[in-house]
């Protein structure tokens, strides 16, 4: 049976991080209600916090420690000093020790980062208009004003470039280097190129970036908003100081 979460292969000693899919079986069957951990999805909202439940504790991580943000596709980064709903933001960071922090997406990219040295730790929600508006580069500044510097970074799955069909509105949001036309009929935009370059421009290190390279629109494993519509659930990224 394929696995029903991801862990980041990064290895790193007081960091404990995971990724859920859409994998979930209950009495032998395959159930996606059961895999969904989205706040205002078609699944019930109790089923939904029960299922984040579950999941932090596959990863090893306290579901009573958890810490989300309404994610509005911006790129507002919040400090994280307590569990719950901490407001409108598409990023959070904390140095506190058990405090868990997650994003959910559905074909935007989870990004877990970690400094395992000064222990600060991010997540961050990259779709297009956060990732354009610069999500990253605010997070990784907010985790080097808490004492960060030495960054270990994992990208979830998230749409690809042959799934990834967008408007000319959106394509001149990107670099032409990321924007693919040749043997399409409309632009579609390269997101995890765009982020690796990003980040590389800001000086993380290329050996320290891990990308997961399934596509969310491609895999029926994974869900996608793009692939499904509101009929999608969420996936949740999380990762915490241990």
């Amino acid at each position: 049976m394929r696995s029903q979460i991801i862990i980041p292969a990064w290895n790193l000693v007081g960091v404990k991080a995971g990724f859920s899919t859409a994998r979930v079986f209950s009495d032998g069957k395959f159930n996606r209600d059961h895999a969904d951990m989205g706040i205002n999805t078609l699944t019930p909202s109790s089923v939904t916090q029960l299922n984040r439940s579950k999941f932090l504790e596959k990863v090893g991580l306290n579901p009573e420690s958890l810490a989300l943000v309404r994610q509005v596709h911006g790129n507002r980064v919040l400090v994280a000093d307590g569990p719950g709903n901490l407001g409108e933001a598409d990023g959070l960071v904390t140095h506190k020790t058990g405090l868990n922090i997650g994003i959910l997406v559905a074909d935007c990219a989870a990004v877990l980062v970690c400094d395992p040295i000064h222990r600060v730790i991010g997540a961050f929600h990259a779709g297009w208009r956060g990732a354009a508006s610069g999500i990253l580069i605010n997070g990784i500044q907010k985790m080097i004003e808490l004492g960060g510097s030495e960054f270990h970074l994992w990208v979830s799955p998230c749409i690809g470039l042959g799934a990834f069909e967008v408007g000319d509105e959106v394509a001149a949001q990107f670099p032409h280097q990321f924007v693919q036309k040749k043997g399409f009929d409309k632009p579609h935009v390269d997101l995890k190129s765009f982020l690796q370059w990003q980040l590389e421009e800001i000086g993380i290190q290329k050996y320290r970036m891990y990308f997961d390279p399934r596509c969310t629109v491609e895999d029926s494993d994974l869900f996608s908003y793009r692939r499904e519509g509101s009929d999608s659930g969420r996936m949740l990224g999380v990762i915490g100081l241990t």
